[in-house]
C-alpha cells in the first residue's frame, strides 16, 4: 500500500509539474520592487516570504530552483504537492494536517527551528484551506519569535484563468501572457504593534 501511495503521488506530482512547466515557460515574467532577496538574506538572515495561496502557480515558477523551504500536509494531496514542489527546486517539509491544537503548535515549533537553522521559508498565509485573503497568525508568530522579516509577495497577472470552484480562486496565467512579481516592503512583526495590526498591514500589502 505504501509503495502504491508513493508511486501515485510521485506520478501525479510529475504530471502537475509538467503542465506547470509548459505553461509558465511561455509567460514573460517581470519583477517590481527590490527583488534582490538573496542580498537581503545575506545581510539580514533568513526571510519569511508570505503570499496568498491562489497565486502560487506563477509565483513558484519565478522562484524555481531557489531551495526556499515550503510546507505541505501529510495527506495524499499534500504529498502530490510535495513531489511537485521538489521538482520545482524547493525544499519541502511535511507536517500533520491539523492547523490547530497540539499538531498546529508542533508545526509552528518545527518551522521556528528551521528558520533559526538559517532556512528561508515561504508561507501561504491564507492556506491551506482558507478563508481566502484572510491572514492567519502563523507567519506573524514565527516572525515575532525569530525576529526575522516578513516579506510580502504579490502577483499582477491581467490575463489569467481563475478556478472559481476553488476556495482560493486559483490563478493560472494564460500562455504567452505577462506576469509581474511584486516585492513589497519587508516588515518586522513587532510584538508592541499587536498581531491584528500586523495582519492588517500584511493584507493591505498582499492585496495592493
Amino acid at each position: 500500500m505504501k509503495i502504491l501511495f508513493k508511486f501515485t503521488t510521485a506520478f501525479l506530482g510529475f504530471l502537475l509539474w509538467g503542465v506547470w512547466l509548459i505553461i509558465n515557460k511561455t509567460v514573460r515574467f517581470e519583477a517590481e520592487g527590490d527583488s534582490d532577496w538573496r542580498a537581503f538574506r545575506k545581510e539580514n538572515g533568513p526571510i519569511i516570504f508570505v503570499f496568498w495561496h491562489g497565486i502560487t502557480f506563477p509565483l513558484f515558477y519565478y522562484f524555481r530552483g531557489s531551495q526556499i523551504s515550503l510546507i505541505t500536509m501529510k495527506s495524499f494531496k499534500g504529498q502530490v504537492l510535495a513531489e511537485f514542489a521538489r521538482r520545482c527546486g524547493f525544499k519541502v517539509y511535511s507536517f500533520a494536517e491539523t492547523e490547530h491544537g497540539s499538531e498546529g503548535a508542533r508545526t509552528l515549533v518545527e518551522l521556528k527551528r528551521l528558520i533559526e537553522k538559517g532556512e528561508t521559508i515561504g508561507l501561504a498565509v491564507d492556506g491551506p484551506e482558507g478563508p481566502a485573503h484572510q491572514v492567519k497568525p502563523g507567519a506573524i508568530f514565527l516572525a515575532q519569535k525569530t525576529g526575522k522579516y516578513l516579506w510580502p509577495l504579490a502577483i499582477d497577472c491581467p490575463r489569467s484563468i481563475r478556478l472559481r470552484f476553488r476556495w482560493d480562486q486559483y490563478q493560472i496565467p494564460v500562455p504567452f501572457s505577462r506576469v509581474t512579481v511584486s516585492f513589497k516592503q519587508p516588515i518586522r512583526a513587532d510584538k508592541s504593534d499587536g498581531e491584528d495590526a500586523t495582519a492588517l498591514t500584511l493584507k493591505e500589502l498582499l492585496s495592493s
